[in-house]
């Protein structure tokens, strides 16, 4: 008996040394995946249900279905009034919620230790036993509708608007898109991208209770679930209590979504360099980009670029007091990850400091990373990963740390086991292997290069230069004083049109030569981010140049017979535009006004919404016609035969 007591005093000990060794992972013979951390310190117990079914699972005729679904989750005819989040409020539970995200749909809630067998007893009801009505789906539609807007006419009647737009992104080139540029993961195609608003809008109001509880019946059973349950209770009783609820439910097959964590990425063995420019402070990450296909792998990254991030912090915030703060972070997606360390600084210390973390990383992966510095960075690691308290949501946030680890690579041991058992040769090893040039991430963002706010200056002055070119494409240089008369032969809105259509076209010829002299620049992003300052800047400015003629370019040849005034001179009648046109007011021999028709479309100078209107017909002494656009040809007409008549008098002739 002693030597029995004395064991589970050993293994309790080790559970204290290894808080993640008392979380409890088993599936049920339905399928059903259970995480359970017990801890009898903690005042109350939370749960939390994912079912691996989001907007993934969606198409355009029913986007919007899994949302609905989720709120109908928590209806039933069975249930003091229709509602299980009312029923757990009225029991002391707290924030009580649900989300439907792009792969899955969780159901969570927090609830005093004494009701934990009860919370999850009516959880396996509330999951996987439904009885509701039409009305609870029309209350639950009416919910939803106030959650995502109500439809309005424009939903109904324009119900494409923003794919309409959305494809019109498709004419130009693709911008930055990280994770397929640097991982090869391309997943547009694989995967449905997320429908317009008024889609969502329009499908929840035509939903029937058939269509809920067929997606409902779909996607909710036992193997596409996976129970979390964090908190104050006996590990035996819930056992029981899980198997006795969740575990009453046949197992049957059904959808589900992919596997979030399936590994699609390949380096492209390029350096990622990417530099913006007017940020709101200056901002940096250096690290390296890598596969995240080992746990261990990913726990010795993690733990030396956090090492890192400590020893800059010495430098950069404590005695030099130069920096808010140095920070380590590993993030990855579908296996492409980079592993970094960023900071801030203030401007006339940012390349200094650059250099010096450079440095830093050079020296570690030369050989010189001491066995001391990385016991140092694998003790730091260990106090993070064992920094808990004694409350629910703390140990919910290692049931997830350690769900993280056993669904992306099938790992069983602990973080702290991971840790445990790395060896300085190990930690050297990975390190040297993952920060090789060829994979290397640097990202830059700085507030200036010449002057504060100088990026917004130089942004102001190519504004006004556009401006000030694109009046001049439109003008003619003329006396004032000489002009006897002007009258607009197209509106002002008309012209603003045309002009910004020139531009959206100039535009997109532009970033079409753009991303093609991209394929064979040595930068792995996208145009000017690709270099940094004061190169970004030229580079801004020979954009502009290049925009700004492909603009006059348009505008001269593909509306070359756009013309927005006429102006009188004592000899001659001016049409300005993109071109100008002259012509001899003694060449004119007769004018009149005339009906529009599609024949005179060609031969009229101007342009009106009201197409329809007359126009004034001016006809040369070489039988030469064409037709001038104005709010009112009679009164124009009237005004130049006016000016012809006076000219007349002082010796002039008009036919």
């Amino acid at each position: 008996m002693r030597f029995i007591l004395l064991f589970w005093v050993f293994l309790a000990t080790l559970n204290a040394s290894d808080p993640y060794k008392n979380i409890t992972h088993y599936t049920l013979d339905n399928g059903l995946k259970v995480y359970l951390y017990p801890n009898d310190k903690a005042k109350n117990t939370a749960i939390s249900v994912n079912v691996k079914v989001g907007m993934k699972a969606e198409s355009r005729e029913n986007a919007g279905i899994s949302h609905l679904v989720e709120h109908i989750v928590f209806r039933d005819a069975r249930v003091k009034d229709r509602d299980y989040l009312d029923l757990f409020k009225d029991e002391g539970a707290s924030y009580v919620n649900g989300y439907t995200s792009y792969y899955k749909t969780r159901y969570v809630t927090t609830i005093e230790a004494d009701k934990s067998y009860w919370i999850v007893e009516q959880f396996a009801q509330m999951l996987l036993d439904k009885n509701v009505t039409d009305e609870d789906l029309e209350s639950e539609r009416g919910a939803l509708q106030v959650e995502i807007g109500e439809a309005t006419w424009v939903n109904k009647y324009l119900p494409d608007a923003e794919n309409i737009i959305y494809g019109l992104k498709k004419i130009i080139p693709d911008s930055e898109d990280f994770y397929k540029d640097e991982f090869g993961i391309d997943l547009k195609e694989k995967e449905p991208r997320y429908q317009s608003s008024s889609t969502y809008r329009l499908n929840n109001q035509k939903f029937t209770l058939d269509d809920v509880l067929k997606h409902y019946n779909e996607y909710y059973y036992p193997s596409n679930m996976s129970l979390n349950v964090a908190g104050n209770f006996e590990l035996e009783k819930m056992r029981e209590t899980i198997e006795g609820y969740f575990g009453k439910f046949a197992k049957k097959d059904g959808k589900s979504v992919l596997n979030e964590y399936k590994n699609l990425a390949t380096l492209n063995n390029k350096p990622y360099n990417k530099y913006d420019i007017g940020a709101n402070g200056s901002k940096v990450a250096i690290g390296t980009k890598i596969i995240s296909d080992d746990p261990k792998k990913e726990i010795i990254l993690d733990s030396y670029v956090n090492d890192l991030a400590r020893r800059l912090n010495v430098i950069f915030r404590n005695k030099n007091g130069e920096s808010y703060g140095a920070h380590g972070s590993y993030y990855q997606y579908y296996g492409g990850a980079v592993a970094s360390v960023s900071f801030s600084a203030e401007h006339n210390a940012l390349d200094k400091n650059i250099q010096y973390a450079k440095n830093q990383i050079y020296t570690d992966i030369s050989g010189k990373l001491t066995d001391e510095q990385i016991n140092e960075a694998l003790k730091m690691s260990k106090k993070e990963y064992n920094n808990f308290e004694h409350d629910s949501e703390s140990l919910m946030e290692m049931i997830f740390s350690y769900q993280k680890f056993y669904e992306r690579y099938n790992e069983t041991k602990t973080p702290l086991e991971l840790l445990s058992s790395v060896t300085p040769e190990q930690f050297r090893t990975v390190v040297q292997e993952a920060f090789i040039s060829g994979n290397s991430y640097e990202s830059i963002k700085r507030d200036y290069h010449f002057f504060p706010h100088d990026f917004k200056f130089f942004l102001l002055l190519l504004l006004g230069l556009t401006i000030y070119m694109i009046y001049r494409f439109f003008g003619i240089k003329i006396d004032n004083r000489s002009i006897r008369m002007q009258r607009r032969l197209t509106s002002r809105f008309i012209s603003f049109l045309v002009i910004f259509l020139s531009v959206v076209i100039a535009g997109i010829i532009t970033e079409w030569i753009f991303y093609f002299t991209m394929q064979i620049s040595p930068v792995s992003s996208l145009w000017v981010n690709g270099y940094d300052t004061p190169t970004s800047y030229l580079i801004y400015l020979i954009d502009f140049l290049i925009s700004l003629f492909v603009v006059y370019l348009i505008i001269k040849k593909l509306f070359g017979w756009f013309y927005t005034k006429l102006l009188v001179t004592d000899h001659t009648l001016i049409l300005t535009g993109a071109k100008s046109k002259f012509l001899e007011i003694a060449d004119i021999k007769n004018t009149e006004v005339t009906r529009w028709s599609l024949t005179n479309f060609g031969k009229t100078h101007g342009i009106s919404l009201l197409f329809w209107k007359p126009l004034l017909k001016l006809t040369s002494h070489q039988d030469e016609i064409i037709y001038l656009r104005s709010a009112n040809a009679k009164h124009l007409k009237t005004d130049l035969e006016y000016v012809f008549f006076e000219k007349d008098r002082r010796g002039g002739a008009l036919g």
